[in-house]
């Protein structure tokens, strides 16, 4: 690739982790240089390690990245959950900004994970807070 900049990163990072390339993807990753990287290929590097159970990882990327939006919160958060680390994901939603709170964070939170976790009053509790907010 001749010229590289963030949106060629982000692109090959996407296409390899599409293509099951997690070693290449990550490896590209680490070669981007400083100021080059972008939300995007923080936020699917982020859901590449939570997806593969390496949440050390996936939180230190998270913990660097300038900027998060809803697909790194969620990733992280799901990683949590898919762990078994329910407190942690707890933790985490209730620091992500509301701003960035969607259907599939509310979703991924409320009735896949907590509930199948067993929190069935803390599920309740953040069901009703939803549906506050999105009246």
């Amino acid at each position: 690739m001749p010229a590289r900049d963030k949106v060629s990163y982000a692109s090959m990072i996407s296409i390899y982790l599409k293509n099951d390339e997690f070693h290449k993807a990550e490896s590209l990753y680490f070669e981007i240089p400083e100021g080059m990287r972008s939300i995007v290929a923080d936020s699917a590097m982020v859901d590449a390690y939570a997806k593969a159970g390496i949440m050390n990882r996936a939180k230190e990327v998270f913990d660097r990245m300038p900027a998060r939006n809803a697909f790194s919160w969620t990733s992280l958060i799901s990683g949590y959950f898919e762990l078994g680390e329910v407190d942690d994901a707890v933790h985490l939603f209730g620091r992500m900004p509301d701003r960035e709170k969607n259907v599939v964070t509310w979703t991924t939170v409320i009735l896949t994970l907590l509930c199948d976790a067993g929190a069935e009053f803390v599920c309740l509790e953040y069901y009703d807070k939803w549906a506050f907010e999105c009246e």
